[in-house]
């Protein structure tokens, strides 16, 4: 079932392939074995999060169980919830494309702390900015300005065309946001420098920061 589910979700453009991939060969799989979909059952997976638990963090994502290595980084809660995800998009997937009738199992995830979240000080800002304008690659500045004055995510910032900056509105509208699309509010700072920005971009570029390596846009 993981092998048809990762080649049917390849074929329709499935996001996040690779560590799906990894989650399910290195961990999901070798776990449940020969277990048919349909019979997996809570408690699998209950002694699958006990088990995941336990396991020793080794870089490359190896891991051996803990035992008495107590000083060694064990498989955090995130990770595993990570894991439990990919299981969940399998259940789901699984019922849409007809292979099963129900899920199989309710899948309870780990309680996970809030992430820290970390500021620039006045003066990283500073320097920052300094270390974009001398980067030999001339798309570093403008994503940097971009990223601090809206707190776009990486692949946000980096997906944006000429369509979507509205300079009159002072808007970016972001089409395959987390949430779902939205419209970014920018500063009228912004909106002048994204205006002279795009007018020194090469003509018939659709893309704020079109690849290098791109044969069109």
């Amino acid at each position: 079932a993981a092998d048809k589910y990762l080649v049917k979700l390849d074929e329709e453009g499935g996001k996040d392939l690779v560590m799906k991939r990894r989650r399910f060969s290195l961990h999901l799989v070798p776990f449940f074995a020969d277990t048919p979909l349909s019979k997996i059952s809570g408690y699998d997976i209950e002694r699958y999060k006990k088990q995941r638990l336990h396991e020793i963090a080794i870089p490359g994502g190896i891991t051996r169980k803990a035992k008495d290595e107590t000083k060694q980084k064990t498989t955090s809660p995130g990770t595993v919830n990570r894991e439990l995800a990919a299981l969940s998009h399998l259940f789901n997937k699984a019922i849409e494309w007809g292979w099963i009738d129900r899920r199989p199992a309710k899948i309870k995830r780990f309680q996970e702390a809030p992430g820290r979240i970390t500021y620039l000080s006045i003066d990283q800002i500073k320097r920052l900015v300094e270390f974009a304008k001398q980067d030999q690659n001339s798309q570093i500045y403008p994503f940097i300005i971009i990223g601090l004055e809206t707190s776009m995510r990486r692949m946000e910032i980096l997906s944006i065309r000429r369509e979507h900056v509205n300079l009159h509105q002072c808007s970016i509208h972001i089409p395959k946001a987390k949430g779902g699309s939205r419209e970014q509010p920018i500063t009228q700072h912004l909106a002048e420098f994204l205006e002279a920005y795009m007018t020194a971009l090469p003509k018939g570029s659709m893309w704020l920061f079109p690849s290098p390596s791109a044969k069109v846009g």
